[in-house]
């Protein structure tokens, strides 16, 4: 969860795409959730900062009550029953280093 004005979520995004190059696509999706911005104001964003990422525009807040994102930037990974596995509130390199372990760990739970 993530918006345009947030600069902890700014530079938060690229270590994220980075690290989530490092999985299959087939096991592991990202999926970027805007908070009340336009897509013309997203794309804008997304194109300055030279990022490729899929975004689903929370216009409301709809999506962010329902996966707790009371703070941003927040990660949240959903397994692959559709609930919550962790939730990461904050930014920053040690949070990307954490959301990797955790995906790693529910990986290998699934193997």
């Amino acid at each position: 969860f993530w918006a345009s004005w947030c600069g902890p979520c700014m530079q938060t995004m690229p270590l994220v795409e980075e690290a989530m190059a490092e999985f299959d696509p087939e096991q592991v999706q990202l999926i970027s959730v805007n908070l009340e911005e336009t897509a013309q104001q997203v794309k804008s964003v997304l194109d300055r900062h030279q990022l490729d990422l899929t975004v689903a525009l929370d216009i409301d807040g709809t999506t962010a009550r329902k996966y707790q994102a009371n703070a941003i930037p927040q990660l949240v990974i959903v397994d692959k029953n559709g609930k919550i596995a962790r939730l990461y509130v904050g930014g920053g390199s040690g949070v990307v280093e954490q959301l990797k372990q955790a995906l790693l760990d529910l990986l290998g739970a699934d193997s």
